[in-house]
């Protein structure tokens, strides 16, 4: 029974160090951004400031929540955005 013991408690610090030494914690959501948008010649026609804002809005999606983004000051000030609209 020792010997199973010592053997989770292993598996339990090297899950850690790994965890710790790959950067693979559990630290929020995850945003995949498509290459094709990103990459497509009207992305790159944007504006660097018009490629920030679409980047923020894209962070809003939770992948329930399609469609439902707000640009709000309120929700927008806490990122940097200053404008009223």
């Amino acid at each position: 029974m020792a010997t199973l013991s010592m053997a989770k408690e292993q598996g339990s610090i090297m899950g850690r160090r790994r965890e710790k030494i790959k950067g693979r914690c559990e630290s929020g959501s995850y945003c995949a951004f498509i290459h094709n948008t990103f990459t497509s010649p009207q992305y790159y026609a944007l504006s660097h400031t018009a490629r920030s804002l679409l980047n923020d809005i894209y962070l809003q999606f939770k992948g329930e929540n399609n469609g439902d983004f707000c640009i709000a000051p309120k929700i927008m000030h806490p990122k940097g955005w200053t404008s009223q609209g």
